[in-house]
């Protein structure tokens, strides 16, 4: 009998202790930037720019201010503004917005998802970047990122205003592919360390 308990209670004890550690290694994984007077930092938001060249007929999400004026001053794309806002760095419940883009016939896809990635890497496109971090489910103050396509253009466009589905036939032909995750609307957001 007293074995019986004996055992019970290291079953109940070892539980306990393996609940402990998953609690505290999962507030550990809860991002948190610090500066250097230990001063709790949030984490940084880029600004998602988009840009289309009439002349190769593609369309360009960066991240990159650097890379939006060369594209605009340089090789005379237009620049459309921006899209929304994404996370510089990996917080928690995000994942990576990868951007491809296929030579051939110049045009540029982004994805959340590896099965699209794989998909990519088939059709001829190329890995360029890790935008930045989305939020793969919809979470407060954030708004879904559209990815259509057209195949008459060869062009993917991503956009986060939900009118464009009336009018992405009348634009080229687009279709409606997937959601590319969701992103803050303004650069103005709440502390999201949950």
């Amino acid at each position: 009998m007293l074995k019986e308990k004996l055992n019970s209670f290291l079953k109940i004890s070892i539980f306990v202790i393996i609940f402990i550690v998953a609690f505290f290694i999962s507030m550990m994984k809860t991002t948190r930037v610090y500066c250097n007077d230990g001063e709790m930092q949030k984490p940084k938001l880029l600004p998602i720019y988009r840009l289309w060249s009439p002349k190769i007929k593609d369309h360009l999400l960066t991240t990159s201010a650097k890379e939006k004026d060369m594209l605009q001053n340089s090789l005379k794309w237009n620049y459309e503004g921006i899209e929304g806002y994404l996370y510089e760095t990996q917080q928690p419940n995000t994942v990576p917005l990868y951007r491809y883009y296929n030579p051939i016939i110049r045009d540029h896809g982004w994805t959340i998802y590896e099965t699209a990635r794989a998909k990519f890497s088939k059709q001829g496109y190329h890995f360029e970047s890790i935008l930045g971090y989305v939020f793969q489910t919809q979470q407060s103050n954030t708004i879904p990122l559209y990815q259509f396509y057209s195949n008459v253009r060869q062009d993917h466009f991503i956009t986060s205003d939900k009118k464009f589905f009336k009018y992405a036939k009348q634009f080229g032909g687009y279709d409606y592919q997937s959601t590319e995750g969701y992103i803050f609307k303004t650069a103005e957001v709440k502390e999201r360390l949950n």
